[in-house]
């Protein structure tokens, strides 16, 4: 909502004003190579450049390219103007590579390296690469049967969340 989209601004920033102050000085255009199993990312990639003024271009992965190209259609739908600083593409476009003043990309460790290699020395890049994730059960957890199926069942979804493809899946 914009009530919380503002909080997140002054929590961040200290200020919900800060991306008009000429001082800030936020991204021209943000390329945002994105991951395939998992979409969350995709859309917080879309919103923060958004939220400071940015233009955002997302190139959406082969796994999962749909969801992204309708949430900038509703951007779109709701505000022309913002949703003119968006594009969506499964298709990779060099010119964001020479033009984008930052990139973050999610992937294997591989294609964050070779994304690396690609992108000019001056250009900002945030790299999601290989995660793996533990879950621990505190024993008291463990003291009925009702607490020690509820953590079965809380341990059991976070295992099968995003097929174990997502940073927080315990693995």
């Amino acid at each position: 909502t914009a009530g919380h989209l503002r909080r997140l601004l002054i929590s961040e920033f200290g200020s919900a004003d800060v991306p008009d102050d000429l001082a800030f000085r936020s991204p021209r255009l943000v390329y945002l190579i994105a991951a395939g199993a998992i979409f969350q990312p995709a859309v917080n990639g879309v919103v923060f450049p958004l939220l400071v003024k940015s233009a955002i271009a997302v190139k959406c992965s082969s796994h999962e390219s749909v969801l992204v190209p309708l949430f900038v259609q509703a951007i779109r739908r709701i505000d022309e103007d913002i949703g003119s600083s968006v594009s969506a593409d499964k298709n990779h476009n060099d010119d964001y590579w020479s033009k984008a003043d930052l990139v973050v990309a999610y992937g294997s460790d591989e294609t964050i390296s070779a994304i690396r290699s690609r992108i000019s020395p001056k250009t900002q890049m945030i790299g999601h690469g290989h995660k793996i994730s533990v879950a621990v059960i505190a024993a008291g957890a463990l003291q009925s049967d009702a607490s020690a199926r509820q953590a079965a069942r809380d341990l059991a979804l976070d295992i099968s969340m995003y097929d174990q493809s997502g940073c927080l899946s315990p693995q």
